[in-house]
């Protein structure tokens, strides 16, 4: 079987990029033939080539919405359809949704989509949500399968996008358990230490963290909170010059990109994201599998990670009174009390989110339109 997968940007290595990667790795695996394809000529496409993976720049393909360009686009990745004659092609976010969909019509190509959360209908305006609802509604009758890495978003696609519950499955996210023993983090009195693998930009809400973390470290006595943020992007800037103007320098710190994150959350207490809106991401999953608390909004497919009071805390968007209270709560349990969030993290992981389950009901999914 010969798969492409299709997605947006490679200037970035968010959650759908890994999980395009790990599914990539685990059909190669299985000696199946695979390449991708991705917007622009960047560290994706780099790391994909590194892992012995077939990638094809897009130029033409860009996150925001351009006419030309997109007509470019589809004329482009039809053009690499027709010669690579894929068995199947395997979209991934919602502009290559748009996009791949309207390359494949009539080339024979099996489509399968998978939906990394709706946040191009739920962060748009009334108008727009409602002319990408008919864009998804109408492309559905041009796609075999469409996935949804969670329950809430499955419920989006029936209740709200109004999309078949024939073409719609539920495949959870999932990743590997990381090797921690180079980063194992000793239990402190007095430092509490965060990580946060975010993007610098909407919807990401980093300000938010920020300001509760300024909150929280006030109140607290005896302990500081320390934040690692991991990831780059457009609002970076004005994240930087927030945590200066609270006097948080010393508190905050802003690692970049790394390729090797999930080697290091070892070293810190708790895992924080801080979102407008999500699908399932695959950050806190891997942070799950560290054996990480999670600290989470309570958006998109969180609820189906975060079991409250169990393996972490939730918090209303933009909530920093709430956000700060979790954060002085997680940095006030001992070790024992720390320790079973921590394996109730773990335990979840292993439940639902293990690549090898991700991995085998999608591969059934693209063998399942294969034999048809």
């Amino acid at each position: 079987m010969k798969i492409v997968q299709l997605i947006t940007r490679s200037d970035t290595v968010g959650g759908a990029q890994a999980h395009v990667q790990l599914l990539c790795q685990q059909l190669l695996q299985d000696k199946h033939q695979v390449q991708v394809f991705a917007g622009g000529e960047g560290v994706f496409h780099h790391q994909l080539r590194e892992h012995g993976i077939s990638s094809f720049p897009i130029p033409e393909l860009k996150r925001n919405l351009s006419p030309i360009s997109d007509f470019k686009a589809i004329l482009a990745i039809r053009g690499l359809l027709k010669r690579e004659r894929p068995t199947v092609l395997a979209i991934h976010s919602a502009k290559s949704g748009l996009i791949g969909r309207l390359a494949a019509l009539k080339l024979g190509v099996k489509v399968v989509y998978t939906v990394h959360g709706w946040s191009h209908i739920k962060s748009a305006s009334k108008f727009s949500a409602t002319v990408y609802k008919a864009l998804d509604r109408a492309l559905s009758f041009f796609t075999d399968e469409i996935i949804c890495v969670s329950q809430s978003d499955l419920d989006y696609a029936h209740d709200v996008v109004k999309i078949s519950p024939e073409k719609t499955h539920l495949v959870f996210n999932g990743c590997h358990a990381p090797d921690l023993t180079k980063s194992a983090r000793h239990f402190s009195e007095q430092v509490f230490k965060l990580i946060s693998v975010t993007r610098f930009q909407a919807p990401k809400d980093n300000l938010t963290l920020i300001k509760a973390l300024h909150a929280a470290n006030t109140k607290s006595e005896n302990k500081q909170a320390y934040v690692d943020f991991y990831g780059e992007g457009e609002e970076l800037d004005e994240a930087k010059q927030l945590v200066k103007e609270l006097g948080l320098d010393h508190l905050v710190h802003f690692k970049g990109f790394s390729n090797n994150v999930t080697e290091l959350y070892g070293a810190y207490d708790c895992f924080i994201l801080s979102s407008l809106s999500e699908g399932l991401p695959m950050s806190i999953i891997e942070a799950m599998a560290s054996q990480l608390p999670i600290l989470a909004t309570d958006v998109g497919g969180i609820r189906e990670l975060v079991s409250e009071g169990e393996n972490g805390l939730m918090f209303k968007p933009g909530d920093v009174s709430q956000l700060s209270g979790a954060i002085a709560y997680m940095m006030s349990l001992n070790k024992e009390e720390l320790q079973k969030f921590k394996k109730q993290s773990l335990k979840k992981y292993h439940d639902k989110f293990t690549v090898q389950d991700m991995y085998l009901k999608t591969k059934n999914l693209y063998t399942k339109r294969n034999e048809c």
